[in-house]
């Protein structure tokens, strides 16, 4: 995934890792009958999480939007 972002978008320092989307491919597709893995809760967990996420860059120091983005999505 880190290789691929290198060579879509050059090295800015910073790879893309996204460890939630393994979980959330873990859910839907072992436990489909599950509450956590309907659509509503999958999606949404994660526009609401990319939402803070970049509202926290956007808004605060790098340190201070590290430290507070990801217990706070």
């Amino acid at each position: 995934m880190a290789a691929l972002d290198r060579l879509a978008v050059g090295d800015y320092g910073v790879p893309m890792l996204i460890g939630s989307f393994g979980a959330s491919a873990v859910l839907l597709f072992a436990a489909p009958d599950s509450p956590l893995s309907r659509p509503r809760n999958l999606l949404g967990g994660h526009f609401f999480s990319a939402l803070v996420g970049v509202a926290c860059a956007q808004w605060l120091p790098p340190f201070w939007a590290v430290c507070l983005c990801v217990p706070t999505a």
